[in-house]
């Protein structure tokens, strides 16, 4: 579970200060995320298995989605997400030549 803590920027290596151009004695927060929960992380969304809210923070602040995007990503959504891919790779679907042909299947399928 990563941790949001304040470190002066003294406890920092000389590498991390000058990537972030930070001063000495500057204070500054650090959010530890070790590799392996990113690893997990990446995993879960190739499998559609849906994040939990911890998770989408951490995918957001790694650039692996956005923020306003985060209702895709919870459990449910890709539960719905894997049914219609189920659907389309079973062949349970409809293909139309125009949006008229799409209209006229609908009225037909009431």
């Amino acid at each position: 579970m990563p941790t949001l803590e304040k470190v002066q920027s003294d406890l920092l290596s000389s590498q991390i200060k000058q990537l972030w151009n930070l001063d000495e004695g500057e204070e500054v927060y650090v959010k530890i995320v070790r590799a392996g929960e990113v690893a997990q992380i990446k995993q879960k969304m190739r499998e559609h298995e849906g994040l939990t809210h911890t998770e989408m923070e951490i995918a957001a602040d790694l650039s692996l989605i956005d923020r306003e995007q985060f209702w895709y990503w919870t459990p449910e959504t890709q539960a719905q997400v894997r049914r219609a891919e189920a659907d389309l790779e079973a062949g349970r679907h409809e293909t139309f030549e125009s949006v008229d042909d799409l209209f006229a299947f609908l009225d037909n399928d009431q």
